[in-house]
């Protein structure tokens, strides 16, 4: 983190004390101004849920943090599963819910792909996107073979999670 902030101009300021934590602070220079440029639009707005429950199963436990910060933001409701076995669980319980199941492919105890065949074995019509951190060997072709409406590469940025959610229910 040190190394790619001080490529970019800026610089890690730490403040420690025994008992209370650590707290980093990341600055970075702000964008030069272009001048003569003028936006003639906004930038496109992300799109935003109207409430929908979506289940998370992710092992790491910053990603699924993030990532649930990230949907609740967008106006998601989110329920979080550490593995797929709780994702299966939790699912069962709020399956009526659910609109949508968005699960990292590696996992312990039940991957991605094990979660995706028992899901569609309880619900056909259960709509899930996957995520992975691997690199997708020959684009979505590994995926090709799970019943799912959609896959992101981490490290997801906000407008492609809402992209990808947005497009996953209306499918």
């Amino acid at each position: 983190m040190y190394g790619i902030v001080t490529q970019h101009g800026g610089y890690v300021g730490l403040k420690s004390a025994p008992g209370e934590g650590t707290t980093f602070d990341i600055y970075l220079p702000a964008l030069p101004t272009v001048h003569g440029f003028r936006a003639d639009t906004e930038p496109a707005a992300l799109p935003e849920g109207r409430g929908e429950l979506i289940l998370l199963v992710e092992d790491d436990t910053a990603i699924r943090t993030a990532v649930a910060s990230t949907l609740q933001a967008l106006n998601y409701r989110v329920l979080l599963a550490a593995n797929g076995r709780v994702g299966l669980e939790i699912f069962n319980m709020q399956r009526n819910e659910v609109a949508l199941v968005i699960s990292d492919l590696i996992m312990p105890e039940m991957g991605g792909a094990e979660l995706v065949r028992v899901l569609k074995q309880l619900v056909p019509a259960v709509k899930i996107l996957m995520m992975t951190g691997y690199p997708l060997k020959g684009g979505t072709g590994s995926f090709s073979t799970l019943d799912i409406v959609g896959w992101l590469q981490k490290p997801v940025s906000v407008f492609e999670l809402a992209q990808a959610v947005k497009r996953a229910l209306e499918a």
